[in-house]
């Protein structure tokens, strides 16, 4: 089942994946987006930008935390083993490699970013609305958003700067 809300008019197909799946697919997002946040942080010049990077590395580690919590508890595994590919196809960040523009990397974020917000909604219809896993969901979507937005201001920085074309060190 394709699903569709009136502020999001691009569905995503969750129905036909297990809970549990889902959830190491997104723990796996958020771990592999705070490696790349980390790793871009010590790519670019020390200032705002590594500091923000930082941020969102942090952010991104208290998700897979909070994350791994509602997975123990849906699944009842107390350990578990992220899978070496997502079991749901989800976008992946533009890795931050020698000659590779920041822009690049940035512009891949945000469309990750986004499509994590998208799918966390998505995922918070599975439970009752107003229960505490809905809650934590649809608040770990409204952080995506903000991720998202503080990505674009920073590459509308960058084409400022004219530093959009960059490469990572």
């Amino acid at each position: 089942m394709f699903i569709r809300t009136a502020r999001d008019d691009r569905s995503m197909k969750l129905d036909g994946y297990k809970l549990g799946d889902l959830y190491l697919a997104a723990i796996k997002s958020e771990a592999e987006a705070a490696g790349v946040y980390s790793r871009l942080a010590e790519a670019v010049p020390e200032g705002y930008m590594r500091h923000k990077l930082r941020f969102l590395a942090s952010e991104e580690k208290a998700h897979r935390r909070d994350l791994s919590r509602l997975f123990r508890r849906e699944t009842g595994k107390r350990f578990f083993r992220l899978p070496l590919e997502s079991p749901v196809p989800m976008p992946l960040i533009c890795e931050p490699r020698p000659g590779t523009p920041v822009a690049d990397v940035v512009e891949s974020a945000m469309d990750a970013e986004n499509a994590a917000r998208r799918f966390y909604l998505h995922l918070s219809r599975r439970y009752p609305a107003g229960s505490n896993e809905a809650f934590l969901l649809v608040f770990i979507s409204n952080m995506e958003r903000g991720h998202y937005l503080l990505l674009e201001n920073e590459r509308a920085m960058l084409e400022a700067e004219a530093n959009f074309d960059n490469p990572c060190p």
